[in-house]
Order: C-alpha cells, then structure tokens, then sequence
C-alpha cells in the first residue's frame, strides 16, 4: 500500500485531529503518561492547529498514519520537533524517517537553522 505524505493544517481538518489524537494514545499507550485517553490528547492537537506550529502527516488509504509537529523559537531560526507518532501497525516501515526528512526539508525551505528534539521524561517504567 502506498503512503502519501503532506503537511497538514489541524485547524482546518477537524477528522485528522481525531485521528492524530488517537495516534498519540495508542503510540505512546505503553511509553507515556501525557496522553492516556483521547480527550488528554485534544489538548496537544488544540496547540497544533495553531498558525505557528507545522505538522505533516502520513496518509494510508487516506487514513492517517503518523505525523510529525514542530514549534518554532528564536525568530523562526530554531525549530523544536515537538511530537512524532506512527499507529503499532504502521511502524518499522520508514515512516517516522520519512516524516522526519520532510519536515526538516520544509523547516529549511523557510530559513530554519536548528532543528531540536526532546525527549520526555514522562516514562511508565
């Protein structure tokens, strides 16, 4: 099956706000405490459908299965990748690769020097 990847634009696209909230449960059920239910995830997605933000998104069958978003600082210079998440039965197929790659070619394309990438210590374990 092919994957078609674009940049998506939450505020616009009230079902693929549905689906990447789902993503973030059920990709860091096992992982994290940020999103244990949907409603917890709304949150985050409510913070990407803002105008500063960038997200992109992988799509199956039009289905979205994984997407990636990144926050800007320091004029737009520095870039935070703040969340990347692919559904189980979507990973270990060069999705989240791909998905990194995009975003850092069109982070580049608007001036972007740095790119950052935290990790949560939030864990289950």
């Amino acid at each position: 099956m092919t994957v078609e990847y674009r940049q998506v634009f939450f505020g616009d696209e009230p079902l693929t706000v549905d689906a990447a909230a789902q993503i973030l449960v059920v990709a860091f059920h096992d992982r994290s405490l940020a999103w244990p239910t949907v409603s917890a995830a709304y949150g985050t997605m409510n913070e990407f459908a803002q105008d500063q933000h960038i997200a992109f998104g992988a799509f199956a069958d039009s289905s979205l299965v994984g997407w990636i978003g990144a926050t800007p600082s320091y004029n737009g210079n520095v870039w935070e990748i703040q969340l990347l998440g692919v559904t189980p039965e979507w990973q270990r197929n060069g999705i989240a690769t791909a998905l990194v790659r995009i975003l850092i070619s069109a982070l580049v394309h608007v001036g972007c020097h740095t790119v950052c990438v935290w990790c949560d210590d939030e864990s289950k374990s």
